[in-house]
């Protein structure tokens, strides 16, 4: 197969199974932050592309070589060849070569996997969560044991150990983000190479309680790894002495809400970008009940931006989805062209797709605050002004934006994300005044955290949770019920003299922090 004609058969694959436009899936396209292809989806496309191929499951594949579709059909060109012309018996980028011509994951011979913190039978220096070894002969900060009978035995259990929660990490991995095995190694990182996000991250501490591998205390211990032997690590390593925090208390049971009298958004078209999930699915469900019409926007799974559509028509409402990121102009030029041209009408628009990290300024690098700025103030300011056309049509709108009331005060981990959410307040304020002449009036939602998606999957959790709860006058937390009830008041026939505000959404938990 010429690479041409392999370059497009990726390519259709992509087209297949992501149901993206043709024109989209281009060589170049970055498979996570031009397409939103997460973790889960990354391994179901390889694998359907190693079975049109007849290629093993156990053949390697870097995260760089997963990157664009490009590399996807780069890579697979590398194996086309090296099967055709290398000798069976012959080594190949580190991993062992079947007489099939089959590549085996590095750090695995004879399908036999090798212990956590041991290549080729001999061990490597211990690593905290941090990525810093520990001197030799020295791990966690303790002294080495004497050597003899005694000590062999011990570093005999620990390898032990180490293997036995190297694979229940793998395991679970595998089967909360179906990634193939080649993708699991060690070293991967979570985020960066995984696409492992916090709400994945979850649901891989839930399937590890299951399965009797995660001991009491270590679960938020989980939130510091960065790395597949991270978590080995953390899951080989004996309890803390104490306990991690209690568990934050279950979210109140969100309350179908029926609209306040004049909250009626009946004949109107409403856009809620990042709407697939957590409060953006919460905000859309709303409206949709008070009668608009919801143009549901997706990014990184089309299947959760239709499902969203489709609870909404199945509890009496109106919906249509539109992929794309804000974050990316061609992404939203297209946006808004399928909004005039298969919607033909836009009423009001609320900014909520967000996109940065949560952590340490330290560990704050530049391609965090890039990707943060381009989807919470350029996509937002570049939705808006397109919004605002449409809007204009009809006499004008309202433009909602999402914030958090870490923009004015400190917040442990919100430090990057904070300065973010504060240039979100900004720009409303001098949208609402430049828009006025159109008729449109832009304000802010400042919620504070919130039970539901946000807060799960922000670090260490479940120690952060219980004392914001203590902060806050009431002792709970809002829902994502709650800030949805502050959007729709904000585009209710009630608030058209508001304009240029930010509404603190927190349960007068400011006041306290």
């Amino acid at each position: 197969m010429q690479a041409q004609d392999l370059l497009e058969h990726v390519r259709s694959v992509f087209v297949r199974m992501t149901r993206y436009p043709d024109e989209v899936v281009v060589p170049d396209a970055d498979l996570e932050q031009d397409l939103g292809i997460d973790s889960v989806k990354r391994g179901e496309i390889l694998a359907t592309l190693r079975a049109d191929f007849g290629l093993s499951d156990a053949l390697k594949a870097t995260p760089d070589e997963l990157r664009t579709v490009a590399r996807v059909s780069d890579f697979l060109s590398r194996t086309l060849t090296a099967r055709s012309d290398v000798a069976p018996w012959a080594d190949v980028a580190g991993g062992g070569w079947h007489a099939n011509g089959h590549a085996e994951p590095a750090g695995q011979v004879g399908g036999h996997a090798e212990p956590a913190g041991q290549v080729g039978g001999h061990a490597e220096p211990a690593r905290h969560a941090n990525g810093h070894a520990e001197p030799a002969g020295r791990a966690s900060g303790h002294a080495a044991p004497a050597s003899g009978p005694a000590a062999s035995n011990g570093a005999a259990s620990a390898a032990a150990a180490a293997g036995e929660a190297l694979r229940a990490v793998v395991e679970a991995l595998a089967d909360a983000t179906r990634h193939p095995a080649e993708l699991l190694v060690p070293d991967a990182r979570l985020e960066e190479d995984l696409g492992i996000d916090r709400r994945r991250r979850d649901e891989v501490r839930a399937l590890l309680r299951q399965r009797g591998a995660l001991p009491d205390g270590l679960a938020g211990a989980l939130d510091e790894a960065r790395t597949v032997g991270d978590l080995a690590r953390l899951l080989g390593a004996p309890p803390p002495a104490q306990a991690a925090a209690a568990r934050a208390p279950a979210a109140p049971a969100a309350q179908r809400a029926t609209p306040a009298p004049g909250a009626s958004l009946a004949g109107k078209t409403i856009l809620v970008t990042g709407s697939s999930r957590g409060l953006g699915r919460a905000i859309a469900a709303k409206l949709g009940r008070a009668g608009a019409r919801v143009v549901v926007n997706s990014f990184h799974s089309r299947d959760d931006g239709d499902a969203v559509a489709d609870e909404i028509r199945g509890a009496g409402g109106d919906a249509v989805h539109v992929w794309g990121s804000v974050a990316n102009p061609a992404h939203v030029d297209k946006l808004f062209e399928a909004i005039a041209r298969d919607v033909g009408e836009l009423h009001h628009f609320v900014s909520n797709a967000s996109n940065g990290r949560f952590g340490p300024l330290e560990q704050t690098t530049p391609e965090h605050w890039e990707l943060a700025f381009r989807t919470n103030v350029i996509g937002y300011h570049q939705c808006a002004l397109r919004a605002a056309r449409l809007m204009e049509r009809h006499g004008g709108g309202r433009i909602v934006a999402l914030s958090s009331n870490g923009s004015s005060r400190y917040l442990e981990h919100f430090g990057a994300m904070g300065a973010v959410k504060a240039a979100v307040e900004s720009l409303t304020r001098a949208l609402a005044v430049e828009l006025a002449p159109r008729n449109v009036q832009v304000n802010c939602v400042s919620a504070g955290p919130i039970y539901g998606h946000v807060t799960s999957n922000y670090p260490d959790h479940e120690r952060i949770l219980p004392y914001w709860e203590s902060r806050t006058p009431g002792g709970r937390l809002c829902t994502e019920e709650d800030v949805a009830d502050a959007v729709l008041l904000l585009l209710s026939d009630g608030a058209r003299m508001i304009n240029g505000a930010t509404l603190t959404v927190d349960g007068g938990g400011s006041l306290c922090i």
